[in-house]
């Protein structure tokens, strides 16, 4: 009977163990809720970045992570595949740092609207029919965050001025756009 319990006092520790290392994550940052090639890759992309979060989603029934970390005092957000493909790179960039280019569109397609987030975003890979798949050079655009009338509005502007697809409105309060966000672990 002692030796019962001294196994299940036993298992409870190793269970406390357990999740106090997986609320800690390691030194990194919380990498160790991403696959291991997902966390590799975030590490040798950003060797000084520190994991803040990591939320899984899925893009069009593809697996993906949207990683939220800090680099040389900035925020960066990466979307990365379970197997190391870093799809996006997203870098928080002030409206006042625009190209000219980009807001002349957005001033011409939100008359009246107000700026609240602007972010540099290269694109290394895209989903399609249910396929990740890596672009042969990466995509560069702004994507504009505005306020207008009190409704939220998305623009995704090429450095050059043109603006990719209309404006559509932000809903989401997590800054994404994809259409199949689930949290399940397949």
């Amino acid at each position: 009977m002692r030796a019962t319990g001294l196994r299940c006092a036993g298992a409870a520790v190793a269970v406390a163990i357990v999740m106090v290392l997986a609320m800690c994550g390691s030194a990194h940052g919380r990498d160790r809720t991403l696959p291991p090639k997902a966390a590799k890759a975030i590490r040798d992309a950003f060797p000084n970045g520190r994991i803040k979060d990591v939320e899984p989603e899925r893009e069009h029934g593809v697996k993906l992570y949207e990683v939220e970390l800090a680099e040389k005092g900035r925020e960066v957000e990466v979307t990365v595949s379970p197997d190391g493909i870093i799809v996006e790179v997203e870098v928080a960039v002030p409206v006042k740092d625009l190209p000219e280019a980009v807001m002349k569109t957005v001033r011409m397609h939100s008359k009246g609207g107000r700026i609240t987030e602007a972010e540099k975003v290269k694109a290394r890979a895209v989903v399609k029919a249910g396929k990740l798949v890596r672009l042969p050079k990466a995509r560069v655009f702004f994507e504009v965050e505005i306020v207008k009338n009190g409704r939220e509005l998305e623009m995704n502007v090429l450095p050059d001025g043109k603006l990719l697809g209309a404006p559509k409105r932000d809903d989401d309060d997590d800054d994404d756009d994809h259409d199949d966000d689930e949290d399940d672990d397949d």
